[in-house]
């Protein structure tokens, strides 16, 4: 099996399993993405490139899962309540290296998509501080289990057939 150029392994969360971990060799150059119009103040042309390298090299360092939770956690940083006379506003105010930046301008830094930028939005949202993997906690059945259930089907099978139904 010819090797997958897209995963790595490598240690995830402390644990003693190797999981894959992504590989991200598809990051665009840091001086195309300061050239990158994100807002009309074009916040991202006041940034260095060397700023751009040093915000992806901070995500390549973290798995999927610690990849949201650094985002959520940013997004739950820099997020300010503004009340207005019918209804209550959010105001993002991120910040690199010192200089504030919109929230286009921050996903674009920090290469991330706008579909995972807008799930880590809504989970803040909905007030979760956490993100666990969809099959974190899931029971599965064990292999003595799987044992006993097959040996059960085929026993109900056998005894079926032998037996005939009366009228």
């Amino acid at each position: 099996m010819p090797p997958n150029d897209n995963l790595h392994s490598g240690e995830v969360g402390g644990s003693t399993s190797q999981r894959p971990k992504r590989k991200f060799s598809n990051y665009p150059d840091p001086i195309h993405v300061v050239q990158t119009k994100c807002c009309m103040d074009e916040c991202l042309q006041h940034l260095a490139p060397k700023e751009i390298e040093l915000c992806q090299e901070k995500m390549k360092t973290f798995s999927e899962t610690e990849q949201l939770q650094y985002i959520m956690h940013e997004i739950r940083v820099h997020t300010i309540l503004r009340n207005r006379k019918t209804y209550t506003e959010n105001v993002y105010n991120f910040i690199i290296s010192g200089k504030k930046v919109c929230s286009e301008g921050w996903r674009i830094a920090f290469n991330i998509s706008t579909s995972r930028f807008k799930s880590a939005l809504k989970h803040v949202k909905d007030g979760y501080y956490t993100r666990k993997h969809g099959n974190k906690g899931r029971k599965r059945p064990t292999a003595k289990a799987t044992n006993a259930l097959g040996w059960m089907r085929h026993t109900f099978e056998r005894i079926g057939k032998c037996r005939t139904l009366k009228n």
